[in-house]
C-alpha cells in the first residue's frame, strides 16, 4: 500500500506537532468491512467502551507489512461497558521515529536526504481513515472489541472509535472526508467546529451529552 509514497522530506512542509517534529505524514483510506451509523449502533457493536489516560504507547508494524499500528496502556477512568483486567490496547497507524522507520521499511535510504534535526529528531505518522494516533497524557472516549486472545482490546471501528475529552468536551480531529464518516447522529451533536492550519478540522459537543447518549445506549 505504501509503494507509492516517497520518504524524500522537504523541509518547507515538516512541522512541528507538541514536541514532535513531524518530517512525514502518510494518511491512508482503506475499505473497512464495518462502518457504525449511529452511536448506539457503535455502543452496542462494542464489548468494551470507557473513558481512559493513555500511561503507554508503543508504535510497531502491522505483521509483515510496512503499515504502522500502536499499542498503547492505559488508566481507565470510568468503565461505561465490559471488564478491564490490564489488556494492552491496541489501533491501526501510528507514529515511529524516522530513523527507525527508514530502518525497517527503506534501509538504503540516504540519512544525508534529511537534515540532521530531522534524522535526529524527526517522526513519520500514519493514519487510516483520519484514525486517531494515541499519545502518552491524553484521555480518550474509547470503543473497542476483545482479541480472540483476550490479550488486547482493539478499536471496534476505524475513525469512529477514539474521542479526545476533558471534563467539559469530547472532540475528534481529522479530514472532511473522514469527518464524514462519523456516526450520523454525532454529525448533528458535534456542533463546535474549528478549522486547523493543516487543513483538518476539530468537531467537538459537550461531554455530559455524549455520555448521556452512551447511557441510553
Amino acid at each position: 500500500m505504501l509503494g507509492g509514497c516517497s520518504l524524500t522530506p522537504n523541509g518547507k512542509q515538516a512541522a512541528e506537532s507538541g514536541e514532535k517534529l513531524i518530517v512525514k505524514q502518510l494518511s491512508l483510506g482503506e475499505e473497512v468491512a464495518y462502518r457504525a451509523d449511529s452511536l448506539e449502533e457503535l455502543y452496542e457493536d462494542s464489548g468494551f467502551v470507557a473513558e481512559i489516560l493513555v500511561t503507554e504507547a508503543m508504535p510497531s508494524f502491522l505483521g509483515e507489512t510496512k503499515l504502522l499500528c500502536t499499542y498503547f496502556n492505559a488508566e481507565v477512568l470510568t468503565l461505561y461497558k465490559g471488564e478491564y483486567h490490564g489488556e494492552s490496547f491496541f489501533t491501526d497507524g501510528g507514529c515511529m521515529k524516522l530513523s527507525e522507520y527508514c530502518a525497517a521499511v527503506k534501509p538504503d535510504a540516504d540519512k544525508n536526504e534529511f537534515s540532521a534535526d530531522e534524522w535526529e529528531n524527526g517522526y513519520v505518522t500514519m493514519d487510516f481513515m483520519g484514525s486517531h494516533i494515541p499519545e502518552v497524557g491524553e484521555r480518550l472516549m474509547i470503543f473497542g472489541k476483545y482479541s480472540e486472545d483476550g490479550k488486547a482490546i482493539c478499536i471496534t471501528s476505524l475513525g469512529q472509535s477514539l474521542y479526545l475529552c476533558d471534563e467539559e468536551t469530547v472532540s475528534i480531529t481529522g479530514s472532511e472526508a473522514a469527518l464524514g464518516d462519523l456516526p450520523d447522529d454525532l454529525k448533528t451533536d458535534f456542533d463546535v467546529q474549528v478549522s486547523n492550519s493543516d487543513n483538518t478540522m476539530t468537531v467537538a459537543c459537550g461531554k455530559a451529552d455524549f455520555i448521556e447518549k452512551l447511557v441510553k445506549s
